[in-house]
């Protein structure tokens, strides 16, 4: 290991645990455009066209979107409004349920599949068309 808290290494062993804040492998930025940062979770389970309940998963056991949030899902053009938010009841407080009204000022509604990124883009305001 060098002064300045560095190592490297071409191979190692852990019969322990590995741990860390971050893990990048291989990893490649590019920015083109606006970037956007903003709460987002991981679609738990696949949303169909009718489903008005989602449940995504977030890194801890607190909720990620709140009522009246306006979220997008993957890169559909579909928006979703959050109308009522709650810990999901399963032994794993990292999920959450949050009831939508679909296609909310857009024209259609899209099947999701899980693992799809849900992301906040705004919040309602009592209108919209």
């Amino acid at each position: 290991m060098g002064a300045n808290g560095r190592l490297e290494a071409v191979d190692g062993v852990f019969r322990g645990e590995l741990k860390t804040n971050v893990f990048t492998k291989e990893k490649v930025n590019v920015a083109n455009g606006n970037l956007m940062l903003t709460d987002a979770g991981i679609l738990a389970t696949t949303a169909s066209l009718v489903d008005t309940d989602i449940i995504l998963e977030s890194t801890d056991d607190e909720a990620i979107f709140a009522i009246d949030d306006i979220i997008k899902i993957g890169t559909s053009s579909e928006l979703l409004r959050i109308t009522s938010a709650s810990l999901n009841n399963t032994p794993d407080p990292n999920l959450h349920t949050y009831t939508v009204t679909r296609g909310f000022a857009s024209t259609s509604t899209t099947t999701h599949d899980a693992k799809e990124v849900a992301f906040k883009i705004g919040v309602y305001s009592g209108s919209h068309g």
